[in-house]
């Protein structure tokens, strides 16, 4: 799937947390306790997205949608990029060692060896803890890159280069300099 072709899904997630509608977000994230795609209750939000499609990207879009309400904080980094950051900065406050590996990269390095079917607990708990640093994420790009992990069907390569470029943007994150005041308003491409 291609990237533009999650931005309507994505606008009307969005779209929803501009207009402040608590009882769809409250929804959709409780469906995460579901498989992506089997709460009946979410349908009326996501199903127009997903057309015709009964595979991964079906379940890529709820998965995505659930994950969207759980934290809507965009940006433009990539999940993978905004969880390296979050690593490093855990580790500048103090708050884990970066001697050894910390918890929050093991967390990030099971998610990267979960097959199709542990995925979503991994990254549940990955956004969490986004949420609870505030780091937002690119939401279009997860909804594309999950329709490669989510699909027991993918090509092995396709799969694993996702799984390289998350380890490289973790990475690329989690050893970046700090971002000086004066310059945080300067985007950098991850």
């Amino acid at each position: 799937m291609k990237r533009d072709e999650s931005e309507p899904l994505i606008e009307y997630l969005q779209g929803l947390k501009q207009r402040k509608d608590l009882g769809a977000l409250a929804a959709l994230r409780r469906s995460l306790a579901f498989e992506p795609g089997e709460d009946l209750k979410v349908y009326r939000y996501v199903e127009r997205f997903v057309g015709a499609s009964l595979g991964s990207r079906r379940r890529a879009a709820y998965a995505a949608a659930g994950l969207f309400a759980l934290h809507p904080e965009g940006s433009e980094r990539s999940f993978s990029a905004a969880f390296g950051e979050l690593v490093r900065r855990r580790v500048q406050r103090g708050n884990e060692s970066d001697k050894n590996l910390t918890s929050a990269e093991r967390r990030f390095l099971a998610l990267l060896e979960a097959d199709a079917a542990g995925v979503m607990p991994h990254l549940r708990q990955a956004v969490n803890l986004l949420a609870t640093d505030a780091l937002g994420y690119d939401h279009a790009g997860l909804f594309t890159d999950l329709c490669g992990l989510l699909d027991d069907h993918a090509n092995p390569d396709w799969r694993d280069e996702i799984k390289r470029r998350w380890a490289m943007h973790f990475y690329r994150a989690l050893q970046a300099e700090p971002v000086e005041e004066a310059e945080a308003g300067d985007h950098v491409d991850q």
